[in-house]
């Protein structure tokens, strides 16, 4: 099962963010704290191991084939895990949107300018004027909006793979190889790439989240969670859903009374557990065995979960 490990991320207009952002990797969690712009590796008990400081206005980081990559309005930077250095910077002007993932990271400008680096070196690929008007990612695939529609690009050549035109301006796209949600002017609709089938979802639904292999969408009335290939796993979602990361992939889970149950396509698996005291607003959970690390904006706590027999959901979670 793949996990949604990639940044997509709206560079232009975006607020500096000032409490910590915490990431797990494997047996290891990275913290950046965006005030005095320090990032940090921790083992799995939380020890502190190294520090380094990087770039001034940090907005948020990418963890993945064991990559370190933070970045900003200004420029991205690579940290040497190793050596616990900064081995590339790559500088951003006027840069619209940053889509960080292997192998290729793109920049997209305000004026259509494409770029693509190699994702180890820093090295750039490509570079390309475009009269596109926006940039998604749906699983690995990055597509381009053009006019009435979008194009698949090959993020090494930046050559067009497929195209789809649509009857509406495409506000955006969620995903993976086979399967597209598609918000079009105000309304979702589901797109199967392989038979090029459309369907309407819901009235006036919108995509609210995202796990690895489902979404949660609705409206202001009603909440649903459907598979990518739009099987209803919950019809009437009544339960408060929250995610919680794993070092493969993000679950759906939520909590009622001492249990906590993670949801997937084939039902789920549920905890007892306690709750600790800590009542702050809780920024990232990260899984690991029996444990549950959970982050707050000032702190820390660690669920202990004791494994109860698995269960299918019905339509109601």
């Amino acid at each position: 099962m793949k996990f949604y490990s990639s940044i997509l991320l709206f560079i232009f207009g975006i607020n500096i963010v000032i409490y910590p952002i915490v990431k797990g990797y494997k047996d290891r969690y990275y913290q950046l704290n965006t005030e005095s712009n320090v990032v940090c590796e921790y083992d799995v008990a939380f020890n502190q191991r190294w520090c380094l400081s990087v770039q001034p206005s940090s907005l948020g980081m990418y963890v993945g084939f064991k990559q370190l990559i933070i970045y900003s309005k200004t420029s991205i930077q690579a940290v040497n895990l190793m050596r616990q250095e900064i081995k590339w910077t790559i500088p951003l002007t006027n840069i619209y949107k940053l889509h960080i993932n292997y192998p290729v990271i793109l920049t997209f400008s305000k004026d259509g300018e494409l770029t693509g680096y190699d994702f180890f070196t820093g090295y750039q690929l490509w570079k390309k004027s475009t009269q596109y008007s926006n940039l998604f990612e749906s699983d690995v695939d990055v597509w381009m909006v053009k006019d009435r529609g979008i194009q698949k690009i090959d993020v090494i050549s930046s050559d067009i793979l497929s195209e789809v035109d649509f009857d509406g301006d495409v506000e955006s796209i969620y995903g993976n190889d086979v399967f597209l949600y598609v918000q079009l002017e105000g309304e979702l609709f589901h797109y199967n790439l392989l038979n090029q089938s459309m369907h309407q979802v819901g009235n006036r639904f919108n995509v609210l989240d995202q796990s690895s292999d489902m979404l949660l969408i609705g409206s202001t009335f009603q909440q649903q969670l459907r598979t990518f290939s739009n099987r209803i796993i919950s019809e009437n979602v009544q339960e408060r859903l929250f995610k919680v990361h794993t070092p493969t992939k993000a679950l759906f889970a939520y909590i009622r009374g001492d249990q906590l149950s993670f949801i997937d396509k084939k039902g789920g698996v549920s905890y007892q557990f306690t709750q600790t005291e800590n009542k702050g607003n809780i920024i990232y959970r990260y899984k690991l065995n029996n444990k549950v690390r959970v982050f707050y904006n000032d702190g820390q706590d660690v669920w202990i979960l004791k494994h109860l027999n698995k269960k299918q959901y019905d339509q109601d979670t």
